[in-house]
């Protein structure tokens, strides 16, 4: 569905003259989206045996999660920012030690599976943008290595869609049975590479019939969006 949403995402963002109209996009995205995936987790017991979820909004907005990344990476392109290294990674610290601290919090306290268990959660968009802005302007010399992480971004897209089977298939072992630090991140370095490494094998040849695929139905939603035919 991003893929064939492309199009008229970035005919709407082109419309658009101000940065201030994107960012308020943004915004709407995040609000509606990614951070009501958030809050829906929280839960209130009204009965011994039942949980019943406070809903923010109205679950179907969680969908458009991904459109906010996609949109960050928009505003990212055309602005480039700039923003000290140094901040940068205090923030990245400051995020994700606060992250983990209120997942294993709420957890434990009526959260359904914690405030941050898919890509999707609010906490983890601000942490992605934070990876795009400390990462997007480095110059990397070496051209094997440029070849190897242009073949893997070029890939980004189709190893997202297709984690979603390991994580279904072996990383759900995380939360089986005892999960001490010690044992999470003993855990962690066993599982997660392997994964990465996997999904990465896995999506060459995903990612070059979905391309033959996709460019018989792209491109006419590409020339419907073209300015050219209005």
């Amino acid at each position: 569905p991003l893929y064939m949403m492309m199009p008229f995402i970035n005919a709407a963002y082109q419309g658009m003259q101000t940065k201030k109209a994107k960012f308020g996009t943004l915004a709407i995205l995040i609000f509606v989206a990614n951070l009501a995936i958030t809050v829906n987790r929280f839960k209130v017991i009204q009965h011994p045996e039942e949980m019943v979820p406070i809903g923010f909004t109205p679950n179907y907005f969680g969908n458009m999660g991904p459109f906010a990344y996609y949109w960050t990476g928009m505003m990212i392109a055309e602005y480039r920012p700039r923003v000290k290294k140094p901040l940068l990674l205090l923030a990245l610290v400051l995020l994700l030690t606060g992250t983990v601290m209120l997942d294993r919090f709420t957890t434990e306290s009526g959260w359904n599976q914690g405030i941050n268990f898919t890509n999707e959660d609010f906490p983890n968009i601000l942490i992605a943008s934070i990876f795009f802005l400390l990462l997007y302007d480095v110059k990397i010399r070496n051209q094997i290595v440029c070849k190897i992480l242009k073949a893997v971004a070029s890939l980004s897209m189709t190893v997202y869609l297709l984690s979603f089977i390991g994580d279904c298939i072996y990383v759900r072992k995380f939360i089986i049975g005892e999960n001490t630090p010690a044992i999470f991140i003993q855990r962690y370095f066993k599982i997660i590479p392997l994964h990465f490494l996997l999904t990465v094998l896995a999506s060459f040849p995903i990612y070059y019939l979905g391309k033959f695929i996709s460019g018989l139905i792209m491109k006419p939603l590409f020339r419907l969006t073209s300015p050219k035919d209005q």
